[in-house]
């Protein structure tokens, strides 16, 4: 009951006194920016920095992501790339023989 009873009195309140109330309810959160704008400038600061960090965590995933396909590729055509290049300079490795087809 009285929760009902304060419920109706800011109702009253806010219908017979608008412009005051709104006065009042600007006044307070002003003050309160006020009071506490070191902390909302340290707030602020954190957040620009911890945006930071996240672009940078992103941009470094990326290039680990591009540095591990480079690495899987490189694996992948190790072997065959390196008898391609032997046979187009016509190398060998120790203990092979070439043998020159015309």
């Amino acid at each position: 009951m009285k929760n009902s009873k304060q419920h109706h009195f800011v109702f009253f309140f806010l219908q017979k006194f608008p412009f005051k109330t709104f006065f009042l309810v600007a006044l307070i959160i002003i003050a309160w920016l006020f009071i506490n704008r070191d902390k909302l400038l340290e707030f602020w600061q954190a957040y620009q920095t911890r945006n930071a960090e996240l672009a940078r965590v992103q941009k470094l995933e990326y290039e680990m992501k591009q540095l591990e396909q480079k690495r899987t590729l490189l694996e992948q055509t190790t072997l065959e790339t390196e008898r391609l290049v032997r046979e187009k300079f016509k190398m060998k490795k120790p203990g092979e023989k070439i043998i020159i087809l015309k």
